[in-house]
């Protein structure tokens, strides 16, 4: 993560999923299970109500207010 703050670049982005991929097989997941499991979060994600906060990220509605 540090390499990517110093150098914002899609490789050293690409980086930091390979570690989260071996973070993932070192607690007995697969890498692919975990890319599966991404894809089905980014749909949830997609489908949420976002608003900015004002620290400059984001929030998303509670679940029931969609």
């Amino acid at each position: 993560v540090n390499e990517f703050i110093e150098d914002p670049s899609m490789g050293e982005l690409a980086d930091v999923v390979v570690v989260a991929g071996m973070a993932a097989g070192c607690l007995g997941f697969d890498f692919e299970g975990l890319l599966d499991y991404v894809e089905s979060k980014l749909r949830v994600n997609l489908d949420r109500r976002w608003y900015p906060t004002t620290s400059g990220t984001a929030r998303h509605t509670p679940e029931g207010d969609v």
